[in-house]
């Protein structure tokens, strides 16, 4: 039997750790394309890493969390 209901947490967390993601970026005054190019791969990817509808590996959620000057825990605070 499949549980749905851890789905949504996966999810939640997807859409903010994106959205945080976004902001930051935001804040850097970068753009999708210079972040993806960064960090090794495509602005589709990473918009759909923005909009919580990619999983992150915690190697590429590192090399974002670079990228945009700070640390995966700092990137990651409140969230977990």
């Amino acid at each position: 039997m499949r549980c749905h209901s851890s789905n949504r947490p996966v999810s939640n967390f997807l859409i903010a750790f994106g959205e945080r993601v976004r902001l930051a970026r935001h804040g850097l005054r970068l753009d999708q394309c210079s972040l993806a190019c960064d960090i090794g791969i495509t602005q589709a990817a990473l918009s759909k890493i923005e909009t919580g509808q990619s999983d992150v590996s915690i190697l590429r959620a590192t090399k974002i969390a670079n990228a945009l000057g700070t640390t995966l825990p700092n990137l990651l605070k409140g969230l977990v």
